[in-house]
């Protein structure tokens, strides 16, 4: 990727009840620690995760956000068939822009070609929010992976995760289109945003 937001990633993990990570010894948490660090993904050629693909157009023009968590949750939620505008309309909080923070809530209006968008923080509150109405038989994870490098991201994927990121429309470059000074503090909004899902690699040996 030319670009890529290190602000903004999610990653939605699922752990079979079962085996809890209220349960498990702190040598069993080391061990997974590990285990999930030391993952060699270049010995991968090909990863494809069979992500359901869903499309925000026509509905929900400037809705990638909540578009791409809707596909994380039917990949691992297919018998709930979540569907991305009830997604949008019963659990994402939306603001006025230069009223709220893209890290509080989605600017804009996702059904409107003039929305603008949100950051990692939340779809992490709009997808556990989802959770805390909708009960899974296994027990949900949504973890924020501000500032993992690429390759880290990578190890996700290989593990059977796909992994949402924010990365930009046809990889452009972005541009500051728009800053708004919210409580004091200065907001760039970077034009060509555009929120998709991680789901497979193909390694290149150099």
């Amino acid at each position: 990727m030319k670009w890529l937001n290190h602000q903004s990633m999610i990653q939605l993990k699922q752990y079979i009840k079962e085996t809890t990570e209220s349960k498990k010894t702190s040598e069993e948490k080391e061990e997974e620690k590990v285990i999930e660090e030391n993952v060699p993904y270049t010995s991968y050629k090909n990863v494809f995760l069979d992500v359901p693909h869903m499309s925000q157009k026509p509905e929900l023009p400037s809705g990638c956000e909540i578009t791409s968590l809707a596909m994380l949750l039917n990949y691992h939620h297919p018998e709930a068939n979540v569907d991305k505008e009830e997604l949008a309309s019963k659990y994402l909080e939306t603001g006025e822009p230069g009223e709220v923070s893209p890290n509080e809530k989605f600017v804009g209006n996702p059904r409107s070609s003039s929305g603008f968008g949100a950051n990692a923080p939340v779809m992490v509150k709009t997808a556990n929010k989802y959770f805390a109405e909708n009960k899974t038989e296994t027990e949900n994870i949504v973890k924020d992976l501000t500032g993992t490098e690429f390759k880290g991201l990578l190890k996700y994927v290989t593990q059977g995760y796909p992994v949402m990121i924010w990365a930009t429309i046809n990889m452009l470059e972005p541009y500051t289109s728009v800053t708004w000074t919210i409580d004091g503090e200065e907001i760039p909004w970077q034009a060509q945003f555009h929120c998709m899902v991680l789901t497979g690699f193909v390694w290149i040996s150099a």
